[in-house]
C-alpha cells in the first residue's frame, strides 16, 4: 500500500488482477482473502490503519488467529 499512496481503487485494481490470475490456476476454486496492509508502518498488521479507513476486514493478525489448523499425519 506505500507504493499505491493507500489508494483504494488503485488496491481493487490489483484485487482483481489477483482474481483473474487465480481463476486461471489451481487456485480458482480457493477462498482467497485479501488484506491491505503497509510494509513500512505496519497499517493493518496488527491495528487498524487510519490512512485506509475504506478497509472495513480484519487485520492480518486477526484474520491469521481464525484461521483453521489442519492437522496431517504423515
Amino acid at each position: 500500500m506505500d507504493l499505491i499512496g493507500f489508494s483504494e481503487e488503485e488496491y481493487n485494481k490489483i484485487k482483481g488482477e489477483i482474481n483473474y490470475l487465480a481463476s486461471k490456476s489451481e487456485y480458482k476454486n480457493q477462498n482467497l482473502t485479501f488484506i491491505p496492509i503497509s510494509a513500512l508502518e505496519g497499517d493493518n498488521v496488527v491495528s487498524k490503519s487510519k490512512k485506509m479507513s475504506w478497509y472495513k476486514g480484519d487485520t492480518l493478525i486477526d484474520h491469521l488467529e481464525k484461521l483453521e489448523v489442519l492437522s496431517v499425519i504423515i
